[in-house]
């Protein structure tokens, strides 16, 4: 194509992991867990979940990522992290092996990302998922909940280089 964009910017990719957890309601409506993002724009919110930046401790795994970035972002009960082990056992690329590109970053990010299924009952047991310090940081406060999946869809397809997420999501 003559035409065609360089979307790579001729860079190595970073890698990242996010893990999402997903749910349905006896009524057979989707909803994910997550949060609004404290770098999003005021007054247009953009609903992401746990995960994060590869290290060098991840050793070129984007399990260990999604692993240690969840660790560090919230404090799960018990039955969230075991079904989390069992996905990321069962998929150790993820659900998804996914390609974001943004203006300001330096290169593309290729994301592995899970859907983590959850009983409707164990979603919404008493114990829920607990934000750490850190997770404090990249988290407005009071937001991280579960939400219709069309609206978290919505929210992703308002930010250009979510949109890869989005897709993954909307066709759940």
């Amino acid at each position: 194509m003559a035409n065609a964009v360089d979307l790579t910017k001729g860079k190595t990719p970073t890698k990242a992991s996010k893990v999402w957890f997903v749910t349905k309601n006896e009524r057979g409506e989707l909803f994910a867990f997550g949060h609004a993002r404290r770098d999003a724009p005021l007054g247009k919110p953009l609903y992401d979940t746990v995960g994060g930046n590869m290290e060098n401790e991840d050793v070129d795994s984007y399990a260990r990522c999604a692993m240690r970035e969840v660790d560090e972002e919230v404090a799960l009960p018990a039955k969230w992290s075991n079904a989390m082990m069992k996905s990321i056992v069962l998929l150790p690329q993820g659900d998804a092996l996914l390609q974001l590109v943004h203006a300001d970053w330096e290169a593309p990010q290729l994301v592995a990302m899970w859907l983590v299924k959850l009983d409707w009952q164990v979603a919404h047991a008493e114990q829920q998922p607990v934000v750490t310090e850190q997770g404090m940081h990249e988290m407005v406060q009071g937001s991280m909940k579960w939400r219709r999946i069309q609206d978290v869809v919505s929210s992703l397809r308002g930010f250009v280089f979510m949109y890869p997420v989005a897709e993954v999501l909307d066709r759940m």
